[in-house]
């Protein structure tokens, strides 16, 4: 059975790349708030199990560019 890994990149113009690899359910994408926060910016990016494995944030427009990947491993 194929395993999908949906990967949640953070792009930020103060911060290199960041990528975070995630399995569902979603709990992880909530680490970035406090990881954000020696930066002096509060991003809070919660949890959203709906179909097609969307994100929201928070903060609205003043966000990040964040992109959701999907991973399928053979």
């Amino acid at each position: 059975m194929n395993e999908e890994i949906y990967l949640a990149i953070l792009e930020d113009r103060h911060i290199d790349d960041t990528v975070r690899a995630f399995r569902k359910p979603f709990h992880a994408l909530k680490q970035i708030t406090e990881w954000q926060h020696s930066y002096g910016d509060r991003y809070e990016w919660e949890e959203q199990e709906i179909e097609g494995w969307e994100y929201y944030c928070t903060a609205g427009d003043d966000c990040p560019n964040m992109r959701i990947e999907r991973i399928t491993l053979c």
